[in-house]
């Protein structure tokens, strides 16, 4: 196909559209993408949000004990990373598909 050729222009340019379209959807899917984590006893669970910010934090009254911080502390810990490392899986899981028809795009003969 010609590359000055009209039709192979606008294919061109409605590839580019449509690749904008899904990119400006991808990042709005990834801005209101929330993530939980949770201790193994599940006494401490931890929600982020798409920045990693943690937005909500629930404690199981059992392991309120102010005589054992360490333990709660500890606990909030496991459950914050659990958190994050399941915003990471998200993100991946959110732009995979994104990321593989993009390089199919570039493969593509014009």
């Amino acid at each position: 196909m010609d590359p000055l050729d009209p039709s192979g222009i606008e294919h061109l340019l409605d590839g580019t559209q449509r690749m904008q379209q899904h990119l400006a959807r991808a990042q709005e899917e990834l801005r209101q993408l929330t993530a939980s984590g949770t201790d193994p006893q599940g006494a401490v669970q931890v929600t982020v949000d798409s920045r990693g910010a943690i937005t909500r934090l629930d404690i199981s009254p059992a392991v309120a004990d102010p005589d054992n911080t360490e333990v709660l502390a500890e606990l909030i810990l496991v459950a914050v990373s659990a958190a994050y490392r399941s915003l990471i899986d998200r993100q991946r899981e959110q732009f995979d598909p994104l990321l593989r028809m993009l390089a199919s795009m570039g493969r593509r003969p014009v």
